[in-house]
């Protein structure tokens, strides 16, 4: 008689093997992501002589490891001639011994619109953007540089239990070269065998290994020592932005030579990590939260912030796309009696301490242009321009403050010694000055902005700018092109910007501009007030 049996071709029992391990990996897989393996590690610094423990620090001369036994040891680090590393599920110290000298590590960050604590105890293991914490609780937590709000340190006050620790010893075996030592203990039933998997014997890679910890304690140190420095850890991102802009009722953004629609607008951001240095590279059409106006414009813009200071370099550079002449204010850019302005040029800087920061800008130039019927004049002025900032976790203001003049510009002297070609030439400069009617200008800024973190994601912005100019012009040699301008703009703006998802970002403003002036030939006899509604929106792509 046949036998009958299973219609597979390999033995049930090896079925029943494979069926388990698929179910093994099954499970391992649903563990949660938090499940990290501590590294215990043995230091050899003699033939059998070890410690062994959790590296809780190293510098250039020490490293400081919490042993099995929870006492605190400092080990110098030209003594280390080997070291082996253990991976264990579960934290094998129980406790920490009282030390006076070694503090935790306290991490905050922002959760449902509090600062709270993030994890308290001590950095085990550092990557450029991540770090490893073994908490009072006795797990491995690992946790993202920009979840980073604040971090302090405080000491010990006590002896400290771990409830997480392992309830059972480990038997960590000793590496090959050491297979001779005693062990720490004895042979037990009860004691799991660990095998070291990872060794490092060359002095050359102990020394590489201990640098990379040295280099994400310092790094820790310094987030601590910086921070007094920084309003908030992150002042730019590290993304990038392509957007593009669409405005209507532009008055100073743009002109009949100049676009400020649909122009492409890239922004790159940068960040070394929280109370780090961080830039921020802004090319096309796009926003001047500190200008003289509230509209978006062609700008190259580079701003930076590190450790105290902050910097800022802005430049127009359709004036060298278009030219100068181009670029300039036209008597049919301005309505009949009007004035207008643009920044063209700014280099500022400052200096930051906590939650305030000042802002000076000696090298800020705008172009004006001012227009009474027939008669136009049009310029540049370097306006004078400094700022006080507040910034704290929900909250930001900034309040600037900037003059300026122009007059006619003297006559060049003709310096002693010069040669008939340079004469020539200062000779002709002088008579074209010459020609100019005297005028003079005095400019006036100020602008508040207030910005709510508290409000996301719309992050709203409310902008106040207020501007004024007193322009008055004599009548050239031929007694014509006489006229005087007093005009002053006040501008209420708010900006928001909304993120539709992680890849896709809307923002736009809203703004309305009242314009009082007087003005006339002689004198100040007529006057009218404007209402102008302008508005923009913006689209952009995060990378």
């Amino acid at each position: 008689m046949k036998k009958t049996g299973s219609h597979f071709p390999w033995p049930s029992s090896l079925f029943s093997k494979a069926g388990l391990i698929l179910l093994a990996v099954l499970a391992w897989g649903a563990l949660p992501s938090t499940v990290h393996a501590i590294n215990v590690s043995a230091v050899y610094s003699s033939a059998c002589q070890r410690d062994i423990g959790i590296i809780i620090e190293v510098d250039n001369a020490k490293i400081r490891l919490l042993t099995l036994d929870g006492a605190i040891k400092r080990i110098d680090r030209f003594n280390i001639i080997y070291m082996a590393y253990y991976p264990v599920g579960d934290n094998p110290v129980a406790r920490v011994l009282f030390s006076e000298d070694a503090g935790l590590t306290v991490i905050k960050t922002v959760y449902k619109g509090q600062v709270v604590d993030l994890v308290k105890g001590w950095m085990i293991d550092a990557a450029e953007d991540r770090i490893s914490f073994l908490t009072l609780k006795g797990n491995e937590t690992v946790l993202d540089n920009k979840d980073i709000w604040d971090i302090d340190r405080v000491p010990m006050t006590g002896e400290i239990h771990f409830p997480g620790a392992a309830q059972q010893t480990y038997r960590f075996v000793h590496p090959y070269p050491f297979m001779t030592c005693n062990n720490i203990s004895g042979p037990s039933a009860s004691e799991p065998l660990i095998y070291p998997q990872h060794l490092l014997e060359d002095p050359i890679l102990i020394k590489k290994e201990l640098d990379r910890l040295k280099e994400g304690y310092e790094r820790l140190k310094g987030f601590q020592a910086d921070k007094v420095f920084y309003a908030k850890p992150q002042v730019y991102g590290n993304d990038a932005r392509l957007g593009v802009w669409g405005n209507i009722g532009s008055r100073y953004g743009a002109s009949r030579q100049r676009n400020n629609n649909f122009i492409p607008e890239i922004i790159s951001e940068y960040s070394s990590g929280p109370f780090g240095f961080q830039h921020i590279l802004v090319t096309g059409n796009a926003l001047l939260p500190t200008g003289v106006h509230e509209e978006p414009q062609m700008q190259f813009y580079y701003g930076l912030k590190a450790d105290y200071i902050h910097f800022a370099i802005m430049v127009d550079f359709n004036r060298y796309v278009i030219g100068q002449s181009k670029y300039r204010w036209h008597a049919e850019d301005l309505l009949e009696n009007d004035h207008r302005d643009n920044d063209t040029f700014n280099v500022a800087g400052g200096f930051d301490y906590g939650s305030f920061a000042i802002d000076l800008s000696l090298w800020n130039r705008i172009q004006y242009s001012v227009r009474v019927g027939e008669q136009f004049h049009e310029n540049s002025i370097n306006l004078n321009k400094g700022g006080l900032i507040f910034e704290n976790r929900a909250f930001k203001a900034e309040l600037y403050y900037g003059f300026g003049d122009d007059k006619k510009k003297d006559l060049l002297p003709i310096p002693d010694g010069a040669n008939e070609g340079e004469r020539a030439y200062i000779e002709w400069i002088n008579a074209q000055r010459a020609k100019q009617p005297e005028f003079f200008t005095d400019y006036l800024l100020y602008r508040l902005n207030l910005t709510f973190f508290s409000l996301s994601p719309f992050n709203p912005r409310y902008s106040l700018i207020y501007r004024a100019i007193d322009f008055s012009r004599r009548p050239n040699p031929d007694g014509i092109g006489a006229f005087k301008y007093r005009g002053s703009s006040l501008t209420n703006a708010l900006y928001i910007e909304y993120p539709l998802d992680d890849e896709i970002r809307l923002s736009g403003y809203l703004s309305l501009e009242l314009l009082d002036h007087r003005y006339g030939l002689e004198a100040l006899d007529d006057s009218a007030s404007h209402l102008f509604p302008k508005g923009g929106l913006n689209i952009a792509l995060i990378f």
